[in-house]
């Protein structure tokens, strides 16, 4: 069949889980969140083919991420962290059509798409829609289909892997301040352990500490520091996936 391309003015709307909480003393509890943005974002993170236009519009590489600046409306306070560190990847792609060198963004539902948005506790877990209006369609297979879905589970593996490892290194990070809060005055250490032992406070201080350690330690979704180590195993299968769908049509296979 044939879906419609992306493009980054299409608008990616839907609802992502995430912890927060309206304010103290209530702790940090999952909770949804209407999130919106266009797949271009604040072109921070989003992969786009800027030579390769659809209705004088940028084309979307597949595996983009709007990364930071997607809007989070809940009773969060802690929604200004979620909008820094947010993401939503462009999973569904037509690998017979290429875009700057990869494959091109599309519409499975021909004029509705589907992104990997940020969520808790795995980074990936939410599936929400793009409305993805256009005339110019690419051809979009089972083959391509069975590739695209490989891409979504293994992103979603690898984020949540990632998502154990960075949950350690929180617990060790907040064990840290703690203790380095008591070298500097006993009543500092004593007022640091007070608010950690606190529902709200240690709620709050984990999310926001392991927030900012996701960001250093990369992940598939979402925006990261430089070359961090997370972004690895996710560039790694998206190449993987692109070179077997490039041997797959290379074959002469058919993309209708």
């Amino acid at each position: 069949m044939y879906c419609s391309i992306h493009t980054n003015i299409h608008p990616m709307l839907g609802v992502d889980w995430h912890m927060g909480t309206p304010g103290p003393p209530a702790p940090p509890v999952l909770m949804p969140h209407f999130v919106a943005q266009i797949l271009g974002g604040l072109m921070t993170s989003a992969q786009l083919a800027t030579t390769v236009l659809s209705h004088n519009f940028m084309v979307v590489k597949r595996a983009s991420d709007i990364g930071m600046g997607i809007g989070h409306v809940a009773p969060n306070i802690l929604f200004p962290i979620l909008v820094l560190t947010s993401g939503s990847v462009s999973e569904f792609g037509a690998f017979s059509v290429q875009s700057g060198g990869t494959s091109t963004a599309i519409a499975p539902g021909i004029y509705v798409g589907i992104n990997l948005n940020c969520s808790d506790p795995v980074p990936g877990a939410s599936i929400n829609g793009v409305i993805a209006p256009g005339c110019n369609l690419a051809g979009f297979n089972l083959a391509d289909f069975g590739a695209s879905m490989l891409s979504v589970a293994a992103d979603v593996t690898i984020s949540g892997v990632i998502n154990l490892l960075g949950g350690a290194l929180t617990k060790g990070a907040m064990k840290g301040i703690a203790g380095l809060a008591g070298k500097i005055s006993v009543s500092s250490g004593l007022m640091v352990a007070v608010v950690l032992s606190t529902e709200f406070g240690g709620g709050v201080a984990e999310q926001v500490i392991g927030k900012a350690i996701g960001v250093f330690v990369g992940s598939p979704v979402g925006p990261s520091v430089g070359p961090a180590p997370g972004n690895w195993p996710g560039n790694q299968t998206d190449a993987a996936i692109e070179s077997m769908m490039e041997n797959h049509y290379a074959q002469g296979e058919s993309m209708n």
